[in-house]
């Protein structure tokens, strides 16, 4: 019997800096979180990566507004869906 996996992920790209790699770090994962949350949001077996300018110093706390980073150029997006 043929078993079928659907799933939606989100993932992000960053340069770990020297000088603040705990930092660079958090962003890394809210990004992701907001990734998949945008994937989510897409429907099913969806993808969705999202890069930040890491020369922007925009801030990260609290609640990520994708949709702002994105509008302003601060963050670039890929997505797609996922097939077999």
């Amino acid at each position: 019997d043929d078993i079928a996996l659907e799933f939606s992920t989100g993932a992000t790209q960053l340069q770990l800096r020297a000088d603040n790699p705990t930092q660079a770090l958090e962003r890394a994962l809210k990004l992701a979180d907001a990734a998949l949350y945008q994937a989510k949001a897409e429907g099913r077996a969806r993808y969705v990566w999202l890069e930040f300018d890491s020369s922007d110093a925009v801030s990260m706390e609290g609640i990520v507004d994708v949709q702002e980073l994105l509008r302003t150029g601060r963050l670039r997006r890929d997505s797609g869906s996922i097939g077999h």
